[in-house]
């Protein structure tokens, strides 16, 4: 499936992010990197743009923070699990933040870090995220 003017952040990224005037999409879709193809998924629980995304180490992929289509920071968190073709709820983060970074650590847990409150004020803190589905 193809929109225009979309972009693929990454080769075998599995988001695709679309903005349209007034409008943010977040399509979230598998893809095989055997057949070359993406295949559309359910949508997140909560609309949001400028979150992290990462892969873990089972596959899984943890969606933090970011802002909703009214620009309010979002401290939700949302696993998807490839294998169930599902959305869950994790803990949410601690601060709301958005335009972070998200680092997959050697222990399987996520280090998110920095980021904004809105659009002008940056964040100088940290949280880890653990497997046992709590940030710390």
């Amino acid at each position: 499936m193809q929109y225009p003017g979309a972009t693929i952040m990454k080769k075998h990224v599995l988001l695709n992010i679309i903005i349209f005037p007034a409008l943010c999409i977040l399509l979230f879709t598998g893809c095989d990197p055997t057949k070359g193809s993406w295949t559309e998924t359910i949508p997140l629980n909560h609309e949001r743009s400028a979150h992290s995304a990462t892969m873990l180490c089972d596959g899984r992929v943890i969606i933090a923070g970011g802002f909703d289509l009214n620009s309010n920071r979002q401290t939700s968190a949302e696993l998807f699990d490839p294998a169930a073709g599902s959305w869950s709820e994790t803990a949410p983060l601690h601060i709301g933040r958005g335009g972070h970074t998200a680092t997959l650590l050697p222990d399987r847990s996520v280090l998110v870090s920095g980021g904004f409150s809105n659009i002008t004020v940056p964040h100088k803190s940290a949280e880890i995220y653990q497997y046992t589905n709590v940030w710390h």
